[in-house]
């Protein structure tokens, strides 16, 4: 694959927090030593012009001092065995040349262009983050976690996607002064090929000079606690709460604490903070 026709993509906008959660409808105070940002649930695209955004996020930074925005990027991958990722959905390539790639390039652009200006001029910071969609999982049961292969010819294939993948956004990170940057996002059993993820991170070091972030799960952070060249290891703290669709105020709570103790116990050994980038699900029946 060429690296045009990996370089496209549509630009997914949302709000997201940094050691703490604000995600329901009421904002709420948390210590002022928190770097706090909050979940706004995904944005469409366009909505990051629309005066509703930028009215949110001055009432969050108003009544929760929120500092920090996520504007997520994403990428496409067949299924959890493809190597190959793009930036725009699959098929696409098959509705027109290489100008409607071009084109489709450089409105993706823009919309991460604007939207980055849009947050930066209500005084707050961006956490720019890169992710991986696998398509074909109608059934819900695979995700980007799930990505993996049997050969090495295939993980040194996806690594490669991969890395060109994460240094393009490196490289607009650094051009529009992004403060933050997340090198992965629950990649959970790729985690396993440390010396892969390291390499990454150093070449994606060379391409942008602000704070890396890399962020797993939960059954999984422990596992980049010795990947050195990481500023914060990060945890998205999404789990199921209950069962019941309308659970009561016990079993709320019950849910909330049941990853506390491994969490709250667990110190990294590199004396690294750690960032819980994403906390719960949407304030929604059946939400994930």
């Amino acid at each position: 694959m060429g690296v045009k026709r990996l370089l496209r993509g549509a630009i997914c906008v949302a709000a997201v927090i940094l050691l703490s959660s604000c995600s329901g409808v009421k904002p709420w105070q948390l210590p002022s030593a928190f770097d706090k940002g909050t979940v706004c649930a995904k944005w469409p695209v366009d909505s990051i012009s629309d005066p509703g955004f930028g009215k949110t996020l001055k009432e969050l930074k108003k009544r929760s001092d929120i500092e920090y925005v996520q504007i997520d990027v994403t990428g496409y991958q067949l299924s959890v065995n493809s190597p190959e990722i793009v930036l725009l959905p699959l098929g696409f390539s098959d509705r027109g040349g290489e100008k409607q790639f071009d084109q489709a390039l450089r409105v993706s652009e823009k919309k991460l262009k604007d939207s980055v200006r849009r947050v930066h001029g209500l005084g707050l910071k961006v956490l720019l983050v890169p992710k991986l969609k696998v398509v074909d999982n109608e059934d819900g049961l695979y995700g980007r976690g799930d990505i993996g292969f049997t050969t090495e010819e295939e993980w040194s294939r996806w690594f490669d996607e991969y890395r060109d993948f994460i240094l393009y956004y490196a490289g607009k990170a650094r051009k529009y002064r992004v403060e933050m940057f997340s090198v992965g996002d629950g990649l959970s059993f790729t985690q396993e090929r440390s010396d892969k993820w390291k390499n990454i991170i150093e070449s994606v070091r060379r391409k942008y000079r602000g704070e890396l972030v890399y962020a797993a799960g939960l059954e999984t952070y422990d596992m980049i606690d010795s990947w050195e060249n990481i500023d914060y290891i990060g945890i998205n703290m999404n789990y199921v709460i209950a069962e019941e669709k309308a659970p009561d105020l016990h079993a709320i709570k019950a849910g909330l604490w049941k990853w506390s103790d491994s969490v709250g116990s667990w110190r990294p050994g590199t004396g690294r903070p750690v960032i819980f980038k994403e906390i719960g699900p949407r304030a929604a029946v059946e939400a994930e």
